[in-house]
């Protein structure tokens, strides 16, 4: 008897979890679908009759630029990188600059993240800039 009312029970446990799973199946495809952002129909111009009138960069648009990451109020948790963007090669040049890296400015000798710590990223900028020797654009 005990055997019969197991396979009873393991019979509608196996049932229900069967029609979950495909009622669940169908509403979750049904709500994917009526939930989803309708695309608009797009017309692509015709451009055969425009001339080309390319942009070509020059030296003038070469600019290098200091990213800060700050992610804690530490050193091992405070990164500077370099970028020069090279325009009329069309390069790009990434060089990562340790928080540690020795910088002289206005007559003191210090890291660069205690240049930062102290007087903010203009002070960072100016401590890169004489550690490096590069100019670093002041705003892009």
């Amino acid at each position: 008897m005990a055997k019969k009312g197991t396979k009873i029970a393991l019979t509608y446990f196996i049932t229900i979890i069967v029609t979950l799973i495909i009622i669940g199946g169908i509403c979750f495809m049904l709500f994917r679908q009526l939930t989803a952002p309708k695309e608009p129909d797009v017309t692509v111009p015709d451009i055969s009759g425009l001339t080309s009138n390319e942009y070509v960069p020059d030296a003038e648009n070469n600019k290098t630029a200091l990213f800060i990451f700050d992610s804690e109020k530490r050193m091992s948790g405070c990164c500077f990188m370099l970028v020069r963007l090279i325009a009329d090669e069309r390069k790009m040049a990434i060089m990562p600059l340790p928080a540690d890296t020795g910088a002289y400015v206005g007559g003191t000798e210090d890291s660069l993240y205690e240049f930062y710590r102290k007087g903010g990223a203009p002070q960072a900028v100016l401590a890169a800039e004489n550690a490096v020797g590069v100019s670093i654009a002041k705003n892009i």
